[in-house]
């Protein structure tokens, strides 16, 4: 992300030459071409600004969910505890029918 950022803040300085290489042949370019290039200089400063507060928003999201993830850490040991529990009573019981049944046919044989 830091990266992105230094790669948009760079373009500002070579928009600034842009606009001053404009003004330079303001003298040798017909009032069409400066129109289009005042117009392609204004949409690639809304572009850049665009871009920018798209990549703050981006930054933003990315920094609230890596917020979250803790909390989410936090659920996910209590719940995996939670199951481990149940899984240990669940053969408990089991194990408690199993020989709750052997010793019904025990007590069968020895009538």
């Amino acid at each position: 992300m830091q990266t992105a950022r230094e790669r948009l803040d760079s373009v500002l300085p070579r928009l600034g030459r842009a606009a001053t290489l404009q003004e330079e042949l303001r003298d040798a370019s017909s009032a069409s071409d400066l129109r289009a290039q005042a117009r392609a200089l204004w949409s690639l400063r809304r572009n850049q600004s665009d871009l920018g507060r798209r990549l703050s928003l981006k930054c933003r999201e990315l920094e609230a969910e890596i917020e979250m993830l803790p909390q989410f850490k936090e659920r996910y040991d209590r719940f995996m505890e939670w199951a481990d529990d149940l899984e240990k009573r669940m053969e408990d019981l089991q194990q408690e029918q199993d020989g709750g049944t052997a010793r019904q046919q025990e007590q069968v044989r020895d009538l």
